[in-house]
């Protein structure tokens, strides 16, 4: 079974939106945190396909694509949605 990029997308949103609805704190690191690490892996990874071709299919760099884009949308639509303040800002 092969898992889509839009159906990762989506269930890695849900993820999201559970941790920013309980933590904004923890949402805001992993959001963070995870965006740079994907976001690095994906920029490596294509670098290395396009100096040396490989197998690897297609997918694989949708997949990653997912990984550094739903924290970043994620983050972007609870910073507008908080008026751009969250509650660990203010403590």
């Amino acid at each position: 079974m092969k898992i889509k990029a839009t159906e990762l997308f989506i269930l890695q949103c849900i993820i999201y939106v559970i941790f920013w609805m309980t933590n904004d704190y923890i949402a805001t690191l992993l959001s963070t945190i995870f965006f740079f690490i994907f976001l690095s892996i994906y920029i490596i990874a294509f670098i290395a396909e396009k100096l040396d071709h490989s197998n690897v299919p297609n997918q694989y760099f949708s997949l990653m694509a997912t990984g550094f884009l739903s924290p970043l949308i994620m983050y972007i639509i609870f910073y507008f949605l908080n008026g751009g303040k969250f509650n660990w800002m203010s403590n």
